[in-house]
């Protein structure tokens, strides 16, 4: 029986299995029977030990027994065998192969029940481990290589470009060569153009599928911050897009380190856009971070809380700048419905007692008096100017007309409908009301 022992670090628990075995076939039906019996279910037990986990073996002299233990546990956690382990049998725990190892592991499935993982969420993010663990990584010669091709093949697309360009500007009639041969050579050079193109595309697309690992790395970190891990993935597949671009191979730096910061960059990004109810720019944003993180080195070398003016002077921003920035970072928000205490002891909520400063009480009644007067005397007019008053002011219509248009509806000249309009009015100033008309009149406000 294989014995046990859990080694305690700062990286984590490691947990180690020994096995005492002195004849490789002994080792290899122990190893066989692991697998096919309970590799699984021992993994997941070894799991809930720590992220960090080394699998030792004693008798490495067959090295093809060993690899064969390697392949039947990397196949249980989903990694490309070859990828994840090193020569003697332990798991790399580094940022290029071991942390999808860490990433499965931390998404298990008792370990997600705990961190309150949804269910479909988990399953998503089980199928995008596994087909991330497919991919293969690329060696420091074969981002060099891939990263020229990137740039050799782009650079020919341009070239063809221009020259596509050129001969649409220059015409059909330009040139010494015939219709029949300009539109071949167009024709050529546009599937060479498609080729180059694809071909550029496609270096992409493996340069970022051979590294998206490490987004899950760097978006694992930001979790519990108000965005869920498959965002924060996507945000950083985004800034590893933006480094494939970008990489230039002839600073002498490994592309993980490049990309980290891209990564980061979008992330960070997606953080401050999305996770506050309130938008505020990224830009005072990290002005703000930059306030705190002053204040605090500040109050660590006196002993003492800081004053505005202090931390103004060290961050070389006014002193009204920089409370702009505090106050941006520091909004207490109030939402409309939560329930507060009245005047009347009764709960209210923030809606029901503020008040609306466009209308007060007296506009209101006043118009309401004012519109029962309009109609009383309108009654004393016959139906059609009573009809043509009510079109021409917009009395009872969403908006007044014209004379020619009141003149159409009644087959009426644009002076006739002049003439009743006039001779209206004129009877309702004979009214008692007609002072009150005129100044609502003057003040064209009709209902």
């Amino acid at each position: 029986m294989p014995c046990q022992s859990l080694n305690k670090s700062k990286a984590g628990t490691k947990f180690v299995t020994l096995f005492p075995i002195f004849n490789p076939r002994v080792f290899q039906c122990v190893a066989k029977t692991l697998y096919f019996m309970s590799i699984s279910r021992w993994l997941n037990r070894a799991l809930k030990y720590g992220t960090n986990i080394a699998i030792s073996f004693i008798v490495a002299q067959d090295l093809e027994v060993v690899r064969m233990a390697q392949q039947n546990i990397a196949e249980a956690v989903g990694i490309v065998p070859g990828k994840g382990f090193t020569d003697n049998g332990g798991l790399v725990d580094d940022d290029e192969s071991g942390f999808l190892a860490a990433s499965v592991a931390g998404m298990a499935e008792e370990g997600s029940k705990r961190r309150g993982f949804p269910e479909e969420e988990y399953r998503l993010l089980q199928t995008y481990f596994r087909e991330v663990g497919m991919e293969p990584l690329l060696t420091p010669e074969e981002e060099i290589e891939v990263s020229v091709k990137i740039k050799k093949y782009e650079a020919k697309a341009r070239e063809i470009k221009a020259v596509l360009e050129k001969y649409s500007k220059a015409g059909a009639t330009r040139g010494r060569e015939k219709p029949v041969e300009r539109a071949k050579r167009i024709k050529r050079l546009s599937a060479l153009f498609r080729a180059y193109s694809a071909k550029a595309k496609a270096c992409k697309e493996r340069f970022v599928k051979a590294n998206l690992r490490l987004v899950v790395s760097i978006a694992k970190k930001y979790m519990g911050r108000g965005l869920p891990l498959a965002d924060l993935i996507q945000e950083g597949n985004i800034g590893l897009i933006k480094a494939v671009e970008k990489f230039d191979h002839t600073k002498g730096y490994r592309f993980s380190t490049y990309a980290s910061w891209w990564i980061i960059q979008s992330v960070s990004r997606a953080l401050f856009d999305q996770t506050r109810i309130i938008r505020i720019p990224v830009r005072v944003l990290e002005q703000a971070n930059k306030v705190h993180k002053m204040a605090r080195a500040i109050q660590n070398c006196k002993g003492e809380v800081p004053q505005v003016e202090e931390i103004a002077k060290e961050s070389g921003l006014s002193v009204q700048k920089l409370k702009k920035v505090i106050n941006a970072t520091s909004i207490t928000m109030v939402y409309l419905d939560t329930p507060n205490l009245g005047s009347d002891d009764r709960k209210n909520s923030a809606v029901e007692l503020i008040t609306d400063e466009r209308f007060s009480t007296h506009s209101i009644v006043e118009k309401i008096y004012m519109s029962k007067r309009i109609e009383e005397a309108l009654l004393s007019l016959n139906e059609r100017e009573r009809e043509i008053l009510r079109m021409r002011f917009g009395i009872g219509y969403d908006e007044s007309y014209t004379l020619d248009e009141i003149g159409s509806r009644y087959r009426l000249t644009r002076e006739r409908i002049r003439q009743i309009e006039r001779r209206a009015l004129r009877k309702l100033r004979e009214l008692e009301s007609g002072s009150i008309l005129r100044n609502f009149m003057e003040s064209e406000t009709y209902l």
